[in-house]
């Protein structure tokens, strides 16, 4: 049985390897994209669907990772989600001094989840994320499928 201090290390272990994750596969598809564009062109062109499939997979894999870390889900009849709104929200507070509890309210507006009712929003960036993770990775949102999505992007 863990510790509360186990769980936590558990928890941020989770956390920080998926957005390693992330950024290897971001990494990867930036080089891809430069050697296609680069000195490697003809090579690309030799094989272009396996290269177009390879990095867009790569550009689509670094969303989904941080789709996963950016998530808001909560609580639900299957389990709860980990993310790292929740790590952030369970971090007692009990013991933190004045200059950490600051920190600690900055990042949970950074993360918050938005809120129509109460106006609160997350950081911009934090907020397309969610919003690609539910109108084009988790889900296809309906109008955009007929009317592209150009103007999103």
């Amino acid at each position: 049985m863990l510790t509360e201090l186990g769980k936590t290390t558990v928890k941020f272990e989770y956390l920080a390897t998926q957005l390693g994750i992330a950024n290897t596969h971001l990494y990867f598809f930036r080089q891809l994209t430069a050697a296609e564009q680069g000195a490697c062109k003809k090579e690309f062109y030799k094989s272009l669907d396996f290269w177009g499939y390879t990095i867009s997979a790569h550009i689509q894999a670094t969303v989904v990772h941080l789709c996963r870390v950016y998530d808001t889900h909560g609580r639900h009849a299957g389990g709860s989600t980990l993310h790292l709104l929740r790590f952030v929200q369970d971090i007692g507070q009990s013991k933190l001094t004045h200059v950490e509890h600051a920190l600690h309210e900055s990042d949970l507006k950074f993360l918050q989840k938005a809120k129509r009712e109460t106006g609160a929003t997350p950081h911009p960036a934090v907020a397309k994320l969610r919003a690609w993770r539910n109108s084009l990775v988790a889900h296809r949102d309906y109008d955009w499928s007929l009317t592209g999505i150009g103007e999103f992007l």
